[in-house]
């Protein structure tokens, strides 16, 4: 921004001497210019200049002549352009408050009425001359459409730069009810777009200012909106049983006012938090219902709630091993993900698909191709957030192709950023494929660690689905050791299988099963080693499991 730049005083002397040299005209004509922007269309020059069009085309020429300004185009219309950054900075300082302030607003009222019925095509200009014209009502109400036009194409940092500027622009006027109303449902914009980020702290921040505003307004829907986002905030903490409760306020506050689409998606919150807290029946019951009654809505913000929906669906029904309705709900979420072409979805539904493939053994030939357009979108809309999520599952899937160089590049990664970054929900929920990731690329030392912390995170949060997951992988880390603590990795096997049992996790039950199966035979145990690895094919065989299923007939080959 032009208040931003700093130009050293001997050039900005030097500048300003140039143009004081110029005829009041001349002068005139750039610093009108300067106020329009960098480039400069000749017919808004020509409305807001106060000069004839001849005149006008004289002082352009003689701008030209002293290598200000040059002509960058003239058809389909004749634009100019400051050849330096800083003689644009210093003709644009050059002039009074006043004088900047009123030229502002004219050159905001000629865009207005030049692109009238289609202001959106140039919404970031008129946001940013009515600030500098300091007509607040209309900067707050640009700068809100050119956040929800930043948000459309993927650019939150964008999003988020705009909303504060429409948030600076709500204080500079009158709080009358309708204002402190539209100072809410800013926040509210705010922190959907901080929600990209996992900038829970920030999002806290809105959500709690909201709430300090409400308290004074008697206003039932958005005390239900602030219920229903104060549920994906506490889930999005890993606090669980908080979101449960404040989402069950939520549901019964949308459904009171007959807000359909609030009462969904405060649904699809609570839902959530029941799968990360591994009640899967709970959550398929809720998530089921949620993306049925979502299909039947044919709106943008129906389609990524129903996106969502499948996909935490899909993981909940595969972490129970249904998977042919587990792969349908993953479908999906990436045909409506497809359709809407939302960026945060599209990531999301990556997400919902590699939980599968890492489930059935299929990351190769599945998962990383979406995985890598997952990675692409997340760098291209820093969603750093997601990025960590689908490094750590793409680093999982490079390892188990024996790509062990980009898998470890992408796992160093996750582990150095998601301490500080990472939501610690987010953390459980692939620190232990991080780990399996190390465990396949051969480092057993960095495995171990990530999978300490998946568990102890997991346990904090009493997320019991993903502490057995940790465990399973500390099984599979001690049993690679040397040398080999029997009882030890049994006992992370056990740890694993009995939460897995209890939630209805028969991949794992499986996949522990297959573990101890492979150490009773390393310890010379073959009666055991057997029945293992007979339940361990048989599960597979049930679930269709082919990958997995194929390495405990092997085992069981070589045990015979």
């Amino acid at each position: 921004m032009l208040d931003t730049v700093r130009v050293p005083p001997t050039i900005h002397a030097v500048l300003a001497s140039r143009i004081d040299r110029l005829s009041p005209e001349v002068k005139g004509v750039l610093q009108t210019a300067a106020v329009i922007g960098k480039d400069v269309e000749f017919d808004l020059l020509l409305a807001v200049a106060d000069l004839p069009e001849p005149l006008l085309r004289q002082a352009l020429d003689r701008l030209q002549t002293a290598e200000v300004v040059y002509e960058t185009s003239s058809y389909p219309e004749r634009e100019y352009t400051f050849k330096h950054a800083l003689t644009h900075e210093v003709a644009y300082g050059s002039l009074l408050h006043d004088r900047r302030r009123s030229l502002h607003a004219r050159i905001l009222t000629t865009l207005e009425q030049r692109y009238a019925g289609r202001l959106t095509e140039q919404v970031e200009r008129l946001s940013h001359h009515a600030r500098r014209a300091e007509l607040w009502d209309r900067a707050a109400t640009y700068f809100r459409e050119a956040a929800r036009k930043a948000m459309r194409r993927g650019a939150y940092r964008g999003a988020v730069a705009c909303l504060e500027q429409a948030l600076a622009a709500v204080e500079h006027q009158p709080q009358t009810h309708a204002l402190l109303q539209q100072t809410v449902d800013l926040r509210f914009l705010l922190r959907h777009s901080l929600t990209v980020f996992g900038d829970v702290t920030r999002i806290h921040d809105q959500l709690r200012a909201a709430e300090a505003i409400l308290r004074e307004l008697d206003d039932p829907r958005r005390l239900a909106k602030l219920s229903t986002y104060m549920t994906q905030y506490f889930w999005s903490v890993s606090e669980h049983d908080k979101a449960i409760e404040v989402g069950e306020q939520a549901i019964a506050q949308a459904g009171g006012l007959g807000d359909a689409a609030l009462w969904l998606e405060a649904r699809l919150y609570v839902g959530s938090a029941h799968f990360s807290r591994g009640d899967y029946g709970s959550a398929n019951r809720i998530l089921t219902e949620n993306a049925d009654a979502l299909a039947e809505v044919d709106s943008r913000e129906a389609r990524l709630l129903a996106s969502i929906s499948n996909c935490y669906l899909a993981m909940s029904l595969g972490f129970l091993g249904r998977f042919v309705e587990a792969s349908a709900r993953s479908d999906n979420a990436l045909r409506i993900a497809e359709r809407t072409e939302h960026p945060f979805q599209l990531v999301w539904a990556s997400f919902g698909i590699a939980t599968l493939a890492f489930l059935k053994g299929q990351m190769m030939d599945v998962a990383i191709p979406v995985l890598e357009r997952g990675m692409r979108l997340c760098e291209t809309t820093e969603m750093q957030d997601l990025a960590l999520l689908v490094a750590a599952f793409l680093g999982y899937a490079y390892a188990r192709a024996r790509r062990i160089a980009d898998g470890l590049r992408l796992l160093d990664w996750f582990v150095v950023h998601a301490g500080a970054q990472v939501r610690v929900m987010h953390y459980s929920h692939v620190g232990f494929i991080a780990a399996e990731g190390y465990v396949l690329a051969g480092r057993p030392e960095a495995a171990i660690q990530v999978a300490r912390k998946s568990l102890e995170v997991a346990r904090e949060h009493q997320e019991r689905g993903f502490e057995a997951f940790a465990h399973h992988v500390l099984g599979e880390i001690a049993a690679k050791r040397e040398p080999l603590e029997a009882e030890t990795t049994a006992n992370d096997y056990r740890e694993a299988m009995s939460c897995a049992a209890k939630l209805g996790m028969r991949p794992l039950v499986a996949h522990c099963h297959l573990g101890l199966g492979k150490l009773s035979r390393r310890t010379d145990r073959q009666e055991q080693a057997q029945e293992h690895l007979t339940t361990a094919a048989t599960m597979y065989r049930e679930m269709d499991m082919q990958f997995w299923l194929e390495q405990a007939e092997t085992e069981m080959r070589e045990l015979a």
